[in-house]
């Protein structure tokens, strides 16, 4: 339990619902506790649960129950997001926009599927406002690097510096096909399996040796199940062998 007057409001996701406040009052202690962090100034600042502290005050508590998280304002923002998602009122359409507008601004660095999972969005959406202007008519802001962080941390191109990667392996390639695919990858940043992809679709015969792959890979199923076939029929034999002496 934390005193009231010492949380910081932050942005909400929406404004109060009087109605929705009057129903938190009803069942308030059976509700999931609000979420704070402690921002760089060590002051304590609400993430989710601004109509629950609406209600605690309504009547007339001094306290209110919490569950401290750790990150910062893009994570808290995530984590305010998606614990709406699970226990809160339904986002707008609008809403759900305004959030991943926010999170562009606080992340430009995270991923376009991140972002589009937090906020309930199709990535394809945030793709485009990310290239879009703001609401203020400025551009948002962009990543220093075409590297996106996904939800688990790890590190992704983005779909435009992985496409212009690609196109930089073509012009290699049409300059000096003789190039191996592990110098293609150094000079262009990709990996070298990721090279020989973009080297076959690169082929005018690529249609056909994609075609002659899935050949292959047919008669590599296919030999596959007479061999397990194959199997199944000695171990036959052989139990019935047994049967046939007892």
């Amino acid at each position: 339990m934390v005193p009231l007057d010492m949380l910081r409001t932050a942005a909400r996701l929406r404004p109060a619902d009087p109605a929705h406040v009057e129903r938190l009052a009803t069942a308030l202690d059976d509700t999931p506790p609000v979420l704070v962090r402690r921002d760089d100034d060590g002051c304590w600042v609400l993430v989710d649960g601004f109509m629950r502290v609406d209600a605690a005050r309504a009547l007339g508590r001094s306290t209110v129950r919490v569950q401290w998280v750790d990150g910062d304002e893009a994570e808290a923002w995530e984590r305010a997001i998606r614990a709406n998602a699970s226990h809160g009122l339904p986002l707008t359409a609008k809403q759900r926009r305004e959030a991943a507008l926010r999170l562009l601004a606080l992340a430009p660095e995270w991923s376009d599927r991140r972002i589009s999972s937090a906020c309930g969005v199709d990535a394809r959406s945030v793709a485009r406002w990310r290239k879009s202007p703001g609401r203020s008519g400025e551009e948002m802001p962009h990543a220093s690097s075409g590297e996106r962080i996904g939800r688990d941390g790890r590190r992704y191109l983005s779909a435009e510096d992985l496409e212009a990667r690609r196109q930089a392996v073509r012009e290699l390639l049409r300059r000096d096909p003789g190039l191996s695919d592990r110098e293609l990858g150094r000079r262009a940043g990709l990996s070298a399996s990721a090279v020989r992809r973009v080297r076959v679709q690169s082929l005018p015969t690529a249609p056909a040796v994609r075609a002659v792959g899935r050949r292959r890979a047919a008669w590599a199923v296919a030999a596959g199940m007479l061999r397990s076939a194959g199997r199944a029929v000695r171990r036959a034999a052989v139990l019935l062998g047994r049967l046939l002496r007892t």
